[in-house]
């Protein structure tokens, strides 16, 4: 028997001037094309009430049976629910099959329902959605039976009368109930074991069921533990739940949900409702979105307006989302590579969650946030609060474990300021650190944490001042770039030792380029006293459009917020070589909001607007220069000394007006050597020409460096770069972390007594 393809007319009215109305149509063409229907035509009508009659004016449904005709189309399909009589009235004017958006919604469950529970909500739905159109349909009513031709109740069931589709749906319930009982047993079960359960919940093909695959993976589970996933919409309809073990052998259950649609029909809200309490009763809801969908908002606002209807209030709610588009001009990439394979400086792309993501139960009272500020001449810390609440508020100091200052206040408001005096004075230094424990209490909730006491100026004349010392800041470039991981550090032992193998050769810290580090990663730079600057991965984000703002400057707080209290961090540098995309300059009003941004967040770190070119408002005037020749070099700069004059390619666009100057990017010397293993010599890159020979690059190295260490008018320098990255062979380090030049000799270039340090 030949199969019979169905081609649609969708039938849409804008009540009201519906802002998601356009949306709505878009989404019932997805649902149609789901079941497999070829859409051929589109027609909408703007109404303030529906005509009870046809639902469309009686001139609409002329134009409907136009298209019908024009499209040799054999069915339509309406935006919304009809009544029996508008579905008898619609068919006998048109001639043709009419459907609803239910019965097309009904139609996809029914076809993807795989267990015997699934199966059973959606013959309940169904039989209740055909029940009040018994009466009045007569002919029409098998039509209606399979909705589109796929699975249904069926002629034969439609022809009994109400009585023993009742009994029928009598009958389904009482299985169902069964099914219910036992989930319900499973759910008390749980509880009583202290197992945390953990709920998928989301709009239809927003990545639920990956979500849950690529926890599995993470848990090591076995392959048939996966649920199906596949790009489409409603793939899955059953409630699939899994034990998740993580990497400390904590322990949670994760259940995956049926997903959401707007204008879900109440049928199979109220028919799948306790598969759906699921999720109510789960200790943490994860709201999976698709941010790269436009309609990523409204996807968000159904699915909570939905689980409020189930009684999930959304105090245990958390929304993941996540968009990574390395071609967006709206989104910053970093150095990730814009091509499908890296080249030059920019490197092999990557996707995903890349850094460590915490999830934390809070009590009903609980801080929010807080940030410290050292006070080193009076030997104490002022602490501001984010707190959610009522409660006593208490702010305990140690060191080496000795209580050094405690301080309790009532508090009730939305933010709590104290001021902890200290009893020891222990400050916070360069190359050693030194670090006072934290405990703060508020209403039943504990946070651990630590500070450094020490305090950041910026000075005309000395440049960085930490604690009143003079410190000239020694930089190396890091990228944070990893062979076996890219983005993500192997182990925190790799981490740390990044630090440890560039304070081996001389540097006191580091210019972190284009990738917000891992928090882990600064606590060490605490710890070992390494100063460092944080700096966004602005590559990628257009500066020549306010647009870019949208993301850019959410992102920047968010940066500046986690990592505020520590205190290795001593300035930001939100924008790097912001040159002309695609022949247009950058706006200077985006840098300058983006500056002005920074420096309102926090006031207490000089902040570069974007380093190297180019300046528009900056604490520091920091230039790149990668010349090679290292008397030319010395040469340039000398005349900063004896005329105030800085050298700079980029005079046409910026503008020097003494403020203190940063060679924030020099050297990236590449060593070309006869018969190195790892040395490719058609695809390294590097800066100006490659050294010869390691004599050579030791003295080019001496000349560089010595050059700018000399200069008063110097207030540090950042050698490119930590390691080589990939297919750039310009590093200290090989990729690998191994070793390339003979450490001795570099510490003592680097560590040479600077002339602002005299």
């Amino acid at each position: 028997m030949e199969e019979i393809i169905q081609r649609a007319i969708l039938v849409g009215v804008d009540l009201n001037n519906d802002k998601n109305f356009d949306y709505s149509v878009e989404e019932l063409k997805n649902l149609a094309e789901a079941c497999s229907v070829q859409v051929v035509g589109v027609l909408t009508q703007k109404l303030e009430r529906v005509n009870p009659a046809c639902y469309i004016g009686t001139g609409k449904v002329d134009e409907v049976a136009l298209l019908v005709e024009q499209n040799d189309a054999n069915l339509v399909i309406f935006n919304d629910e009809l009544s029996p009589s508008q579905i008898r009235n619609l068919e006998h004017g048109l001639q043709c099959k009419v459907i609803d958006r239910t019965i097309l919604i009904l139609d996809i469950f029914a076809s993807r329902a795989k267990t015997r529970e699934a199966q059973l909500q959606v013959e309940v739905a169904q039989l209740k959605y055909m029940m009040p159109r018994l009466i009045g349909l007569n002919a029409s009513l098998s039509r209606q039976a399979g909705g589109i031709g796929s699975k249904g109740p069926g002629e034969k069931k439609l022809e009994l009368d109400r009585r023993r589709i009742e009994e029928q749906v009598h009958k389904l319930n009482k299985e169902l109930d069964s099914l219910v009982l036992a989930r319900q047993n499973q759910r008390k079960l749980r509880k009583r074991n202290s197992t945390p359960v953990v709920a998928l919940v989301g709009y239809t093909n927003a990545g639920k069921s990956t979500t849950m695959n690529a926890l599995l993976t993470v848990s090591n589970a076995q392959a048939e533990k996966s649920v199906f996933e596949k790009n489409m919409l409603f793939a899955t309809l059953e409630t699939s739940t899994r034990q998740i073990q993580l990497p400390d052998n904590k322990q949670f259950l994760l259940t995956d949900t049926v997903g959401f649609v707007s204008k879900l029909p109440h049928q199979l809200v109220k028919a799948f409702r306790s598969t759906l309490e699921e999720a109510a009763s789960a200790d943490i809801v994860l709201n999976v979105c698709d941010a790269s969908d436009e309609h990523c908002s409204e996807h968000i606002e159904i699915t909570t307006g939905i689980l409020k209807d189930l009684g999930c209030n959304g105090d245990n709610i958390i929304t993941v989302y996540a968009q990574d588009d390395t071609r967006s001009p709206l989104q910053a990439r970093g150095k990730q590579s814009e091509l499908v394979y890296s080249h030059d400086c920019d490197y092999t792309r990557t996707t995903g969650i890349w850094q460590t993501v915490y999830m934390e139960f809070c009590p009903v009272n609980y801080i929010k946030n807080f940030r410290v500020y050292p006070n080193i001449d009076t030997a104490s810390i002022t602490i501001s609060a984010e707190i959610v609440g009522e409660g006593n508020f208490c702010a305990t100091a140690f060191w080496s474990e000795k209580e050094v200052g405690k301080i309790t206040t009532a508090t009730s408001g939305q933010t709590v300021t104290l001021t902890l005096p200290l009893s020891e004075k222990h400050l916070w230094e360069v190359g050693k650190g030194g670090l006072y424990s934290l405990k703060l209490n508020f209403g039943g909730d504990e946070v651990s944490s630590y500070f450094g006491l020490r305090e950041v100026k910026l000075t005309p004349d000395k440049g960085i001042t930490i604690n009143g010392e003079p410190v000239f800041q020694r930089l190396i470039l890091d990228q944070g770039f990893y062979p076996d991981g890219i983005y993500t550090a192997p182990s925190k032992e790799a981490l740390k030792n990044d630090i440890l193998l560039s304070m081996k050769v001389g540097f006191n810290g580091a210019r972190l380029h284009q990738k917000i580090f891992e928090p882990l990663f600064l606590h060490y730079c605490d710890e070992l006293g390494y100063i460092v600057w944080g700096e966004h991965g602005n590559w990628g984000a257009d500066h020549t459009n306010f647009e870019s703002l949208r993301y850019f400057l959410v992102e920047i707080e968010e940066e500046i917020e986690r990592d505020f209290n520590h205190p290795s961090l001593i300035g930001w540098c939100p924008y790097n070589e912001t040159w002309d995309v695609n022949g247009r300059k950058q706006d200077d009003d985006v840098i300058r909001i983006v500056y002005r941004t920074v420096k309102n967040l926090d006031k207490t770190r000089p902040c570069i607007d974007t380093s190297g070119n180019y300046h528009v408002e900056t604490d520091i005037f920091d230039v790149h220069d990668y010349e090679q020749d290292y008397k030319l070099f010395k040469e340039h700069y000398d005349m900063l000394v004896s005329d105030n004059i800085l050298f700079d390619n980029h005079k046409h666009r910026q503008t020097f007006n003494s403020e203190p100057v940063f060679m924030s990017e020099y050297g990236g010397i590449r060593v070309e050597l006869r018969n190195a293993e790892d040395n490719d010599r058609e695809k390294a890159w590097g800066y100006g020409n490659a050294a010869t020979s390691l004599e050579e690059f030791y003295e080019r190295y001496d000349g560089l460096t010595t050059a700018l260490i000399d200069n008063p008018k110097m207030i540090g320098f950042c050698y490119t770069q930590l390691t080589d990255v990939e297919q750039e062979l310009n590093g200290i380090y090989k990729y690998d972390r191994t070793e390339k030049f003979d450490s001795e000799i570099l510490y003592k270039i680097n560590t040479k007594k600077a002339a602002i340090e005299k």
